[in-house]
């Protein structure tokens, strides 16, 4: 797989707001944490809203 001369790629997973949202998903910067009630850990963390 080619990355097209990209040199520096960060972690990160997609936020899916779920069947009932508005058709955004963004991607979370960071490996994917889960907190105490199952939910990804997302506070604080860089927010990229996903244009495809």
């Amino acid at each position: 797989m080619s990355t097209l001369g990209a040199t520096d790629l960060a972690a990160g997973f997609i936020e899916d707001s779920g069947e009932h949202a508005r058709g955004h998903a963004r991607w979370v910067e960071g490996a994917l944490e889960f907190g105490v009630f199952g939910g990804a850990k997302r506070m604080g963390r860089p927010r990229r809203l996903i244009d495809a």
